[in-house]
């Protein structure tokens, strides 16, 4: 019989973080948004509540 595995969230970040300012810690793989506007990366993004749901999870996983 299979058990089921659970997911979990990794604690740690690729790349780990570094230290901007006192006030301010980066992760060292950040997410390119450049993809989220429009045709030719200009404009608006075809779907603006998707994109904004998406720049919400990225930031709810830590990643800047």
């Amino acid at each position: 019989m299979k058990t089921k595995r659970k997911r979990t969230t990794p604690t740690t970040l690729p790349g780990g973080t570094f230290k901007l300012a006192d006030d301010l810690i980066l992760t060292r793989v950040g997410y390119g948004a450049m993809q989220l506007a429009g045709p030719h990366v200009f404009g608006p993004p075809a779907d603006h509540d998707g994109a904004l749901a998406v720049l919400r999870e990225v930031v709810k996983l830590g990643i800047t």
